[in-house]
Formats: structure tokens, sequence, C-alpha cells
């Protein structure tokens, strides 16, 4: 299971040094879309504690525990109010390593890193009165996965951690507390 850790200033300029030397030599696009990211990362001021930006657009690591290196990068808002809190998966930037794995590598890689991400976050609203999970779809590729999800998980196995699950929309796959 992957970690998923706050990120600062410092954390950022290393993983940027890092994911721009994974960018393949001669790939001039890759380089400039890598560095873009960053640079609007910083200068939204998107990072920080998750639990204290409440209703705002936050940044984490995604951490590989086996290497301690940086596989993903997923934006995440994340609201309290009251009693009840949501969590929203709206996107996930992968390393540049592991975008350029192989179609099925890709895959299995990124839906780990989804599965990870989605268990941080169901921890989190565990711990609340109500809580609501939700994994936005923003491409054909994000709605296919989800509804993969949402399509094979078993119910049953779900309540049991004390989640259920459905669909919202064309785009949302929520988790909601029971």
């Amino acid at each position: 299971m992957h970690k998923l850790l706050n990120l600062d200033i410092q954390a950022i300029n290393s993983i940027r040094a890092n994911w721009i030397e994974q960018v393949e030599k001669g790939d001039d696009s890759g380089l400039e879309l890598t560095d873009s990211f960053f640079d609007y990362l910083m200068s939204g001021n998107y990072f920080g504690d998750l639990l204290q930006r409440s209703n705002q657009i936050t940044y984490l690591s995604v951490v590989d525990p086996s290497d301690q290196e940086v596989v993903a990068i997923t934006e995440i808002i994340y609201a309290r109010q009251g009693a009840k809190s949501i969590c929203k998966i709206m996107d996930i930037s992968h390393a540049p390593k592991i975008s350029n794995l192989e179609d099925e590598a890709y895959i299995n890689k990124s839906f780990d890193i989804l599965l990870s991400i989605l268990a941080h976050m169901l921890e989190i609203n565990k711990s609340t009165n109500h809580g609501i999970t939700k994994i936005y779809a923003r491409d054909d590729a994000a709605r296919d996965t989800i509804k993969q999800i949402h399509t094979h998980t078993e119910k049953n196995v779900l309540e049991t951690t004390g989640f259920k699950m459905k669909t919202s929309g064309y785009r949302w796959l929520e988790f909601e507390k029971i």
C-alpha cells in the first residue's frame, strides 16, 4: 500500500528534480509539462496539511513504500462541515517513470496507486459521523476505471468496512459511510 504525504516547498522541489530526470531524453513537451505542473502547484500554494485546508485544492504525494519514491501526486479537495466530511479525489498525476510503462504495467500500477489513495481517504472519513469519499472521472479512461471498480467490487465487502458505494452522475463514484 502506498503512503500519502503532505507536501511543502522543499518536497515539491525535490520531486520536481526527480521527475525531470525521469523524462525521456528529447521529450521536450514532457519536460515542459512536468515543469509547468510544479510551477502551477507552487504558484497556487496548493499544498500543506490536507486536514487544515478545508474546501481548498490540496496536492499530496503518493510514495511507493518499497523504495520511498514519489510515484504520483494526487489532487484532493477535503471539506469538513461539523460532523460531516467529504474527500474528493479529483486527479492523479503519475511520475514519468510510471507514465512511460507499457500499457498493462501502467494500468496495474495506476490502479494500485488509485486504490491506495482511496483507502487513505476512506480512513479519514471513518473518523467522522458522516463521511463521503468521491472519485472524479476527468476523462474516458477514468470513467472506465470507476465503472470497473463499481461493477467488480463486492458490495458486502465494502459494507463490512462501513461504506456503501454508488455512482453519482456520469463522472463520480461515491463511497458513503454507513
